[in-house]
């Protein structure tokens, strides 16, 4: 791959390139020790030191209350401690969220958190991608479960950051092999099954649209996934939500790939008029 494009990497590699590209990033906008000296971690109570700083939780706490400050590592167990308790439900364990000001953490603390996480849930699912068809059911919500965490860790980088193609590629991938693993999972029924498979399509249109020269492609998936979800809203009327996720993602896709036609000659007005029928109905 290296003669070949940076976006070939293996997996396993462009996840870690990711990781280590975003992390010090978050470090220095989210450290708070060098701006007040008197701040302690909220679990241990001790102060910053060179080798463990502070962190803010990016939560809406304020951060001289001493309840959204603390340590790395101590935020580390918390998530361990979440992944231990059963009644802790959901790929997160419910630690993305302060239980102070119930608000969503961000920054630095939750993407070690979710990293914390991911380890725990299966350090090894990315290793592993030949061999999923013959994978566990439990084991394969696990995986589930693992890719989730790191495609969380992604996204904070796409919404912090200017969108880099190689974060995008790299969820991309991620995100179609949790839909892969995903169809391993024996889902209670068919409703639980087709949120998790619409929610997948949803992050992978998004995703599509914010890569360079790839206006068609986002259009054509977006386009299937509408069409995929039409016909299932009679039975399953929750599906709406996803409607309305899915003509966002469409008609974003046509807008954009109109906006990149203006550069030429024959600017596709049909998108536009085509958008805006979506919006309509």
């Amino acid at each position: 791959w290296k003669q070949h494009k940076i976006y070939c990497m293996p997996l396993t590699d462009a996840v870690k390139y990711s990781i280590e590209a975003i992390r010090p990033l978050l470090r220095d906008k989210y450290r708070v020790d060098d701006v007040d000296e008197n701040l302690n971690c909220m679990f241990c109570l001790e102060g910053a030191t060179p080798e463990d700083p502070l962190f803010q939780s990016g939560c809406a706490c304020r951060p001289d209350s001493g309840m959204s400050i603390g340590h790395i590592s101590c935020f580390q167990e918390l998530a361990r401690a979440s992944f231990a308790d059963e009644k802790k439900i959901g790929f997160d364990c419910r630690i993305a969220y302060c239980s102070h000001c119930s608000q969503r953490r961000n920054g630095i603390i939750l993407f070690e958190m979710l990293l914390t996480l991911w380890k725990l849930y299966d350090v090894d699912i990315l290793q592993v991608q030949q061999n999923i068809k013959s994978t566990h059911h439990a084991q394969a919500f696990k995986n589930t479960n693992a890719l989730k965490c790191l495609d969380s860790v992604l996204d904070m980088a796409n919404c912090m950051f200017p969108p880099s193609d190689l974060f995008v590629y790299t969820r991309l991938r991620l995100q179609f092999l949790t839909m892969n693993v995903q169809k391993q999972v024996p889902y209670p029924n068919k409703i639980c099954s087709l949120l998790e498979e619409f929610a997948i399509d949803n992050r992978i249109g998004m995703n599509l649209r914010d890569l360079d020269n790839k206006c068609q492609t986002a259009i054509d998936f977006s386009r299937r996934y509408y069409e995929k979800i039409l016909p299932l809203i009679p039975e399953y009327p929750m599906l709406k939500r996803f409607r309305a996720l899915a003509v966002n993602n469409l008609a974003g896709s046509l807008l954009d790939a109109f906006k990149e036609s203006l550069a030429y000659d024959n600017p596709l007005y049909s998108y536009i008029d085509e958008a805006e029928r979506l919006i309509r109905e």
